[in-house]
């Protein structure tokens, strides 16, 4: 039996799309919303998302955990697992409620406060 063994050579093209990918894909993985409001946040995922280069059938699930890791509020992250099985719509709409009404717009200002120079917009 003779075995061919062949050395594959990738091109510096090809070599730094895939370093580019990896890197997308961890900063996607390691965003959180500290310091932004949720609209930066949802639109920052959103930019890196689509460096990741996800199959089209994985994006809005990966999209849904990494919103659900990243909130800042251990309630609406506690809310956004209960209800379970729901579409990105759902939980973007959920999200923005929470940290558009009154008593929680305050709780994130407070929050806000604790980090050396914050941008809020309410």
């Amino acid at each position: 039996m003779l075995l061919l063994v062949a050395d594959y050579v990738m091109s510096d093209a090809a070599s730094k799309t895939i370093a580019s990918v990896r890197e997308a894909r961890l900063s996607f993985q390691r965003c959180e919303m500290r310091q932004k409001t949720f609209e930066e946040y949802y639109s920052e995922l959103q930019g890196l998302l689509k460096l990741c280069k996800y199959p089209s059938v994985v994006q809005e699930e990966n999209l849904i955990q990494q919103i659900i890791h990243g909130v800042t509020d251990d309630s609406l992250r506690d809310l956004l697992i209960s209800l379970g099985d729901i579409p990105l719509h759902d939980i973007v709409i959920e999200c923005r409620k929470f940290y558009l009404s009154p008593q929680n717009s305050q709780k994130v200002k407070d929050v806000s406060n604790n980090f050396q120079s914050v941008s809020f917009v309410v």
